[in-house]
């Protein structure tokens, strides 16, 4: 069931990539500016679109296997908000810097924004599914399940293993990645509560130099322990 759900929240950030392309490479030939304020105007209207299809997507996978589980009593999930406007903003003013440069290309430029919004539309999936685990007083938390062919930014958090719980962390994620969250209702054999909240309480309390330390660190780590 898990896989299930993971292939149709693929097959819909598929459809957000290519819709964000097509928008894209009508704008080709455009200023950067001119790009840059249509892509303001129309990229969150498709992002909610799509976000809108992700929730209940999540929704109905949340019910299914609570119902497959056998769980008592009734419970239904609540959609996740999408991103606010400012992540779009943001993202947009980063991937239009693809047709500024020297060589500029439109083609970059869809890639990135696709991305970005991709993860917009996934994390409105994996919210809703998360924010269920911690509302339904029958759920235990939920697991990661990696994606196909995941990088080893996932591979890593994916091999912590257990069940994360909704009093530890919320559900990491990168642009184009399509891993997915699945609830859990109970422990099984193995099973044990993860547990990042005194990283990120220490992720608080550092400075930017230490933040970034930490950051080269964790990548060479990946790097020499989860190769691509």
């Amino acid at each position: 069931m898990a896989r299930e759900h993971q292939a149709s929240i693929s097959t819909l950030t598929d459809s957000v990539q290519s819709e964000v392309s097509a928008l894209v490479m009508s704008l080709e030939g455009q200023s950067p500016a001119v790009v840059r304020e249509a892509l303001l105007d129309m990229v969150p209207g498709i992002a909610d679109k799509y976000g809108d299809g992700a929730a209940a997507l999540a929704m109905d996978y949340y019910e299914f296997a609570r119902e497959a589980a056998e769980v008592p009593g009734m419970f239904i999930p609540s959609p996740a908000p999408l991103a606010p406007f400012e992540r779009f903003e943001g993202s947009i003013r980063w991937a239009v810097g693809s047709i500024t440069g020297d060589v500029p290309s439109f083609t970059n430029l869809g890639l990135n924004l696709g991305g970005s919004v991709s993860r917009a539309v996934v994390d409105v999936a994996t919210d809703t599914l998360v924010d269920a685990t911690a509302s339904d007083d029958r759920a235990r938390g939920w697991s990661r399940i990696l994606e196909p062919g995941a990088c080893g930014f996932c591979r890593m958090l994916s091999d912590r293993g257990g069940v994360y719980t909704e009093s530890t962390v919320r559900f990491a994620s990168h642009d184009n990645c399509r891993c997915s969250a699945a609830p859990q209702f109970a422990w099984g054999r193995g099973d044990r509560e993860v547990s990042m909240l005194p990283y990120e309480v220490s992720q608080r309390r550092m400075s930017e130099r230490e933040r970034r330390a930490r950051l080269n660190r964790a990548k060479d780590y990946i790097a020499a322990n989860y190769p691509d």
